[in-house]
């Protein structure tokens, strides 16, 4: 084990995750006493740091090189094995303790096993769910009503928790994230399962010949389902995660995750995801000023959602979506076109009355002698000769944001201000990638989300440990730093 990551497990103060997951445990156990969750979860934050994709692979290697054990803090006959781990896993999705009653069924229970699912009947039950109207429209709505509500008490909200007490708040007093003016990004990246997207069949069709019935199934994976990777384009059988990041401080750090079946789409996954962080970041003091979104988050009701949230989106239209431009003589960039066909020049914005107005393209303002004049130049217009030569701005044109926050949003498309917003989005694409091919989460073959999502949270605690390091090797070598921690702790 190299000294940087050494570096990054004892930079993160794990204690703080005390008080949570002792909730996890019985008050009064009976038996063999259990392992110290704290010490649990650090033990599987250095088998993700490590690049173990296997935990029977790593138990092996626990037991084999003292290092781990005297860094995680367990003797090294007292390492937990196999099992050891997959129920800490079941414990962070059972959330708080209860007494075995039999009226009470476990969730980590129901998502083991096999599963019977007919996936054709699943996906016409959604499409009987919709009444006609916009997805975005009637979810904003939905989050709207609900916005005194908590979110519910589930794994995301536990991981969530232990995301905020471990990382964004010492990245908060490390000045890396400024809670006043949070900018962030949001996008959703596919995760293959690693169960079988053909299931078992358990019908008697294929003694008859039919291989192609659409009887039900058996599967190992409750929610997955099929999905399009439009970036390796291919249709693929698992789910997604959607992921919140900040990189104002040339740092990619994670906000907030939640994970769905494939077949979601950003439109609602974004919506979701920002509302359950939005509730979450209460107690950390976080205003959200912007959001910056690709074109796959197009849709009237995220716009309607973010301007009730007082957020700012910054969200590239999408090709393919029908657009409004010929009938509102608009351009793609929804930009008002002058009689010429140009893009008209922005020239202010109201915001008590919430419009922005335009002038002529070949009309634009200069200062000399201390004077502010409009120059024409119409040798730049396709017309040669100006439509209104007797105005110094004319025409004039101005769009009200309220008719239609899609086409006029309050950061203009093509503004210097949205583009800076728009090369910070490439930060939550790095750390997707990040977490699916440096930490290998592509490459481990889980059955059941709640794992692939317990795993993004802890590469996520990663990350904000990661951005310490570099911001503490700008004034000390590495050498310098591993005096602070080396000698390793010694095993309890």
């Amino acid at each position: 084990m190299d000294t940087k990551n050494i570096s990054i497990i004892l930079s993160i103060d794990f204690t703080k995750a005390g008080p949570i997951l002792q909730q996890l445990y019985s008050p009064d156990p009976r038996g063999a006493k259990p392992r110290d969750p704290v010490k649990m979860l650090k033990a599987i934050t250095v088998m993700v740091v490590e690049g173990y994709t296997s935990v029977t692979k790593w138990v092996e290697a626990t037991r084999k090189d003292e290092i781990y054990s005297g860094l995680i803090g367990f003797k090294k006959e007292e390492m937990p094995g196999v099992g050891t781990y997959y129920d800490f896993f079941d414990r962070l999705v059972d959330g708080e303790y209860h007494k075995p009653c039999s009226h009470r069924v476990k969730k980590s229970s129901i998502e083991k096993g096999l599963h019977r699912r007919n996936l054709k009947k699943e996906k016409d039950a959604k499409k009987l769910e919709d009444d006609g109207r916009a997805k975005t429209v009637k979810l904003c709505e939905k989050l709207i009503n609900e916005t005194e509500l908590p979110n519910p008490d589930d794994l995301q909200n536990r991981l969530q928790e232990l995301l905020n007490k471990l990382a964004i708040e010492e990245s908060i007093k490390r000045k890396l994230i400024d809670p006043a003016n949070l900018e962030t990004c949001g996008d959703g990246s596919c995760l293959e399962t690693g169960a079988s997207p053909h299931g078992k069949p358990i019908c008697d069709c294929r003694k008859n010949g039919n291989y192609k019935c659409s009887c039900d199934r058996l599967y190992t994976d409750k929610t997955a389902d099929w999905g399009y990777d439009s970036y390796r384009e291919i249709y693929y059988f698992g789910d997604k995660f959607y992921q919140i990041t900040t990189s104002n401080s040339r740092h990619d750090l994670a906000l907030s995750i939640s994970i769905y079946p494939a077949s979601h789409t950003d439109f609602t996954m974004g919506m979701e995801t920002y509302d359950r962080f939005i509730k979450s970041s209460r107690s950390l003091g976080i205003t959200i000023t912007k959001a910056v979104m690709d074109a796959g988050h197009d849709g009237i009701g995220v716009y309607e959602y973010f301007d009730k949230k007082g957020i700012k989106p910054a969200i590239a239209l999408n090709p393919r979506t029908p657009s409004t431009k010929e009938r509102n003589a608009l351009s793609e960039n929804g930009i008002p076109l002058c009689p010429a066909g140009l893009e008209m020049r922005f020239c202010s914005r109201d915001a008590k009355r919430r419009r922005q107005y335009f002038n002529c393209p070949v009309k634009r303002p200069t200062r000399r002698d201390g004077k502010y004049f409009f120059i024409a130049h119409p040798e730049e217009c396709p017309f040669k000769h100006l439509c209104q030569p007797d105005t110094s701005m004319g025409p004039v044109a101005y769009v009200s944001e309220k008719a239609d926050l899609r086409l006029h949003p309050v950061i203009r498309r093509g503004s210097d201000e949205y583009k800076r917003l728009m090369k910070l989005r490439s930060g939550v694409e790095r750390s997707n990638n990040m977490k699916k091919d440096v930490y290998k989460l592509a490459r481990t073959e889980h059955r059941r989300a709640s794992i692939y999502l317990i795993k993004l949270y802890i590469i996520s605690i990663i990350e904000h440990a990661h951005a310490w390091l570099m911001e503490d090797l700008k004034t000390n070598s590495l050498d310098q730093l591993s005096q602070h921690f080396l000698p390793l702790p010694q095993a309890a």
